[in-house]
């Protein structure tokens, strides 16, 4: 029993330690004291636009599904990328599905200009 008294003691001092550094970070004003580097970094990223990085693989091809199957789906969301893995695919077996479908096969029109 008073083992237990401790162990939560202990568990509410922990809590009443935390509180100050909670309320001192204060995010409403984290902009407020943000140094000039920041805004003209910010603004650099605001003139930039959005951009997204496209990269093809082996995995890209069959996108987790292998022979019928969806390993993706079946294994609450595996990544592709572990798709040989997940299947048990003979390494020789995943390269010669590596023709099928290519980058420069996919639609022409990928980004605007």
């Amino acid at each position: 029993m008073k083992k237990n008294k401790f162990i939560l003691l202990a568990v509410f001092h922990a809590c009443l330690l935390t509180v100050p550094a909670v309320v001192a970070s204060d995010p409403a004003n984290a902009t407020a004291n943000s140094s000039p580097t920041d805004d003209s970094h910010m603004e650099w990223w605001r003139d930039a636009r959005f951009g997204m990085f496209i990269h093809w693989g082996l995995y890209s091809v069959q996108g987790g599904e292998w022979k019928g199957k969806d390993y993706g789906k079946e294994q609450g969301g595996a990544s592709a990328e572990w798709l040989m893995n997940s299947a048990n695919i003979p390494k020789e077996e995943y390269r010669a599905t590596t023709g099928a479908t290519t980058a420069p096969t996919m639609p022409g029109k990928v980004r605007k200009t």
